[in-house]
């Protein structure tokens, strides 16, 4: 029998703080794979939480970059955290073919950029294949997530659906 729990609890103003952490978390770990730097205090400061939650949001990232062998770096004289990238440009040499549906507007801002073959065209969404590193057609489903659904191929979904977990067990783990 498989039971499952979702956590929900309510702050002063009735949001939900599952999904505030869920959501600072996945925001931050994208501003760190775009080699961003991002600062707690201005982080806290934009997210309106303490500072000490946005160092348990960074100490969950850190725990699912140790697991990608991938490191989450302090930089003490400017007391910014960033992503050592080292181990992202492994796969940057080998294009793979990428399909994805997402938005027309998505789809204009990108098409520019990259080698693009355009599937199926509708009135809501387009099936469109890029050629690109798999490290970021990954990097895309979690930058771009509410323009975009990765299609194929079944390797990449299945590498993206792990990640995915393995973040929200690192997050579910902190928060019991």
């Amino acid at each position: 029998m498989l039971v499952v729990c979702f956590a929900y609890n309510k702050n002063h103003k009735g949001d939900n703080i599952v999904g505030n952490k869920i959501q600072r978390t996945l925001t931050i770990y994208t501003k760190l794979r775009d080699h961003h730097y991002v600062n707690v205090p201005l982080l806290a400061e934009t997210f309106h939480v303490h500072p000490r939650s946005i160092q348990r949001d960074l100490e969950d990232i850190r725990d699912f970059l140790n697991d990608q062998h991938q490191h989450l770096l302090y930089d003490h004289h400017t007391q910014n955290y960033y992503m050592s990238h080292q181990t992202m440009t492994d796969d940057q040499v080998t294009p793979t073919s990428v399909t994805y549906e997402m938005t027309h507007q998505l789809y204009q801002q990108l098409q520019h950029h990259y080698q693009t073959y355009v599937l199926k065209n509708d009135a809501h969404k387009m099936l469109v294949t890029f050629q690109m590193a798999p490290s970021e057609a990954i990097h895309f489903c979690f930058t771009y997530r509410h323009a975009l659904r990765l299609v194929s191929p079944d390797t990449l979904f299945a590498q993206f659906t792990t990640e995915l977990i393995q973040l929200q067990m690192i997050y579910m783990k902190g928060a019991l």
